[in-house]
């Protein structure tokens, strides 16, 4: 139904009675008090992003088929709704699908406000529908939060140059270790010459390779006839 922000005090009776407890000044209806400081979150800055992908069985809302739906979403007081669909039997998908807005947030997740959901159906004569509503109370598995490591490491940059007097960004706590010597880039013509010398030259091995193999095979067969022959002869 709505929301109640109080602020409670609790005082301990004494046993000497009411009369020693400090006096309750009367309220004054014009006078505006701002909310204690002690009891006031801490603010910090937070972006929604949003991707619209589509609606999907979607039900038949007062005996009628949904056909223009539209998709809003509010959070903390503020909102962003989606491109309507012009045809959801033909095509359910949205046609704009990112979308985002920045919100103040307690950094406290407990005190995050819920999101809400809403799905509403555009017809004839500018007509509007409520097919359905949707609440998430805690986006906190939503949630993205940059390291403080990293953010720290991001501020603390400093800059050196190299030899050929580029200039670089290198991190403080960054730790460089060379296992081998740094060797100048080799040109593309030269490294795909020595690759294809390299191919060509186990090719050459391999035929040699197999040559050899089949020169021994045709010396051992032919030892083997003429020993046949002589066993005929004798």
């Amino acid at each position: 139904a709505g929301e109640l922000l109080v602020a409670f005090e609790l005082l301990q009776i004494p046993d000497s009675g009411v009369e020693d407890l400090p006096a309750i000044d009367e309220p004054d209806g014009n006078q505006i008090l701002p909310v204690p400081m002690n009891i006031r979150p801490v603010l910090s800055n937070y972006r929604l992003e949003v991707f619209f992908w589509g609606l999907r069985e979607l039900k038949r809302v007062q005996l009628l088929t949904v056909d223009r739906p539209q998709v809003f979403i509010e959070y903390a007081g503020r909102g962003i709704r989606s491109s309507v669909i012009q045809s959801y039997k033909k095509n359910p998908n949205f046609t704009v699908q990112e979308d985002c807005f920045t919100v103040e947030l307690p950094e406290h997740e407990y005190l995050h406000p819920p999101l809400t959901i809403s799905v509403v159906d555009w017809r004839a004569f500018g007509r509007s529908t409520l097919v359905g509503t949707h609440t998430i109370n805690s986006l906190k598995q939503y949630m993205h939060k940059p390291s403080e490591r990293r953010r720290s490491t991001d501020k603390r940059t400093t800059d050196r140059t190299d030899g050929s007097g580029a200039t670089l960004q290198r991190r403080e706590d960054e730790v460089h270790i060379s296992i081998a010597p740094e060797t100048p880039a080799q040109p593309m013509a030269e490294r795909a010459f020595k690759k294809s010398l390299k191919r060509r030259l186990s090719r050459k091995f391999t035929s040699r390779r197999i040559s050899s193999v089949a020169t021994d095979s045709e010396n051992v067969i032919d030892w083997w006839s003429k020993y046949d022959a002589s066993v005929v002869k004798a």
